[in-house]
């Protein structure tokens, strides 16, 4: 036979576990709970998706440029025209074109200073604009007399 304070410590004992598993149990269902009110969200309204669709939208319009701070470029033309450019700063968005600002060009033809230098169709095409200024060196004539 068990005395009367072994049967207490004992009925203690299977309270403390009936308590421990009702604890776990409420745990578990509250992750659960957690869970399917997360999952219904997420499926049943629409704000979330078009958040995400309205973020992948701007991303996918944004263009990104580099900006290069006092570049030069020699630039050949021909088979013996060269013109150095600088400037002090240009900017790309891709491969075909360039815009350079305060541009100042130097040639044996003369000297170009403008505020804005587009390069355009892999160099084919150079535009000065914002108030561009031509120097022309003196042009010697080539006079064969016969």
């Amino acid at each position: 036979m068990i005395d009367e304070r072994t049967e207490n410590i004992l009925k203690l004992i299977r309270f403390h576990a009936k308590a421990q598993n009702t604890i776990v149990f409420l745990c578990y269902a509250t992750i659960a709970l957690g869970v399917i009110v997360y999952v219904f969200y997420s499926l049943f309204y629409s704000e979330n998706k078009k958040l995400v669709s309205k973020l992948r939208d701007k991303l996918s319009m944004q263009v990104s440029e580099k900006v290069l701070m006092n570049p030069t470029i020699t630039y050949q033309h021909g088979d013996n025209k060269i013109y150095h450019i600088q400037a002090n700063k240009a900017v790309h968005k891709d491969d075909t074109a360039i815009t350079m600002y305060d541009v100042k060009m130097q040639s044996q033809a003369g000297e170009v200073q403008s505020g804005k230098l587009e390069i355009k169709e892999s160099g084919d095409y150079l535009l000065f604009t914002d108030k561009p200024v031509l120097l022309i060196n003196e042009i010697k004539e080539n006079t064969n007399e016969q």
